[in-house]
């Protein structure tokens, strides 16, 4: 408790309930999930988040620090590939 995680966000917060999310100890639907309090995070946003409490054994709750920003795809460069002149024939004539 006390120190900074990367996290998941697996739901976003509703008018009931917290934003959830999971760090990567934590396997989905295996194990406990982490409630975010004060997040403004999408599903499939990463964020950095204190970890502040155990809630019913086996869950957390952390406060959001910062929401990581999302890398823009990079193209990957294209490159030709040899190609024979003349063919061997096929197997089987």
């Amino acid at each position: 408790l006390g120190s900074t995680v990367r996290l998941l966000v697996d739901r976003p917060a509703t008018e009931t309930t917290s934003a959830q999310a999971r760090a990567q100890w934590q396997a989905d639907d295996v194990d406990g999930v982490t409630w975010l309090m004060g997040a403004d995070a999408e599903a499939g946003t990463f964020v950095d988040a204190r970890m502040d409490a155990v809630v019913d054994d086996y869950d957390f709750q952390a406060s959001v620090m910062a929401v990581v920003p999302a890398y823009p795809l990079r193209p990957r460069p294209s490159r030709r590939l040899p190609m024979l002149a003349a063919t061997a024939g096929s197997y089987g004539r």
